[in-house]
């Protein structure tokens, strides 16, 4: 484990990084000379980022870049990855079984999702760090033996991890970040945000971690602005991009950089329910990519469940 000035020093380099590729996607946004070789073609402009940005993050060999559906051939994009599900058995509500986690990613897979980070529910006032981390091994285990891991999206353990005063001096908190990264998911309470909920947050963005805040279209959105004019990260849910729904504001945020992952939030395996990670892909199109995108850079340390390299490397000779 890194000490807090490491942790600290990695922090800034990951948001230095994402306000890079937001610079840079601003510009070429609105440059000149790409409206003039393309006309008012998006599609091209966010191809042109999406090679630049891939070239400038030098990802890990195992995230493979997918055919993203909605864009019919018009070029590469980024890998599609599922910031928020529920998959891995029995640690929580969400996935029941080993069957279950793997009916669930089946479903991601089938959908054109390269990678999901799983992340049960971790409630600080019901359990203990390291209670809540046997359980989860228990169920990587689990995945591990029974699934076929290697034709499956890329798993990375996490966990969703619920906000109370305090947590920010919690004991061995780096524990549930996404793993091997600092960046940390942090679920609100649904209503009353005190002032010592507030600096809770930000007190763990002070501890050197990368807080991103989930589902913040379930939020009271002038709060949760507050937070992310703070230097928080967001990650909105499929459900705010249903029919009828105004992700307005949601399409702003990630225009302005402040919302970095997207999100099913599976619980079982439903395919209705992955359908609305697809219905927001399309609906949001390019900025979706440019989402992806930034999510790359969240993930580019991270150690997945399972790595074909690394696999290679524990065979005997």
């Amino acid at each position: 484990r890194h000490s807090h000035d490491e942790d600290d020093i990695e922090g800034t380099q990951l948001i230095n990084e994402l306000v890079l590729i937001q610079s840079h996607q601003n510009a070429q946004r609105h440059s000149q000379h790409i409206g003039q070789d393309h006309g008012d073609d998006t599609d091209a402009k966010f191809i042109y980022i999406n090679f630049y940005a891939r070239d400038m993050l030098s990802v890990d060999k195992h995230l493979t870049l997918c055919y993203n559906k909605h864009n019919k051939g018009k070029g590469s994009v980024f890998m599609i990855i599922d910031f928020h599900a529920h998959v891995l058995p029995r640690c929580d509500h969400g996935c029941h079984s080993s069957a279950m986690a793997l009916a669930q990613l089946s479903l991601m897979k089938s959908a054109g999702t390269a990678a999901v980070v799983a992340t049960p529910h971790f409630y600080p006032n019901e359990d203990s760090i390291a209670s809540f981390l046997a359980a989860r091994e228990g169920a990587l285990d689990a995945m591990r033996e029974k699934l076929p891991l290697e034709a499956l999206p890329a798993v990375y353990p996490a966990a969703e991890v619920l906000v109370c005063e305090g947590l920010h001096k919690m004991k061995d908190l780096e524990s549930l970040t996404v793993s091997g990264t600092n960046v940390i998911l942090l679920e609100m309470p649904f209503r009353n945000w005190s002032e010592g909920l507030m600096n809770t947050v930000l007190g763990v963005k002070d501890r050197g971690l990368v807080p991103v805040l989930a589902h913040i279209n379930r939020y009271d959105l002038e709060k949760v602005e507050i937070l992310l004019d703070a230097g928080i990260l967001a990650q909105v849910n499929a459900e705010a991009f249903a029919p009828f729904k105004n992700f307005k504001r949601y399409a702003e945020f990630m225009e302005e950089g402040k919302v970095v992952a997207l999100g099913s939030d599976l619980h079982e395996a439903k395919r209705a329910d992955y359908k609305r990670f697809l219905h927001m892909q399309k609906k949001l199109g390019t900025l979706a990519d440019a989402v992806f995108a930034k999510t790359e850079v969240l993930l580019k340390n991270a150690t997945p469940l399972y790595s074909a390299e690394r696999e290679k490397e524990a065979q005997p000779v």
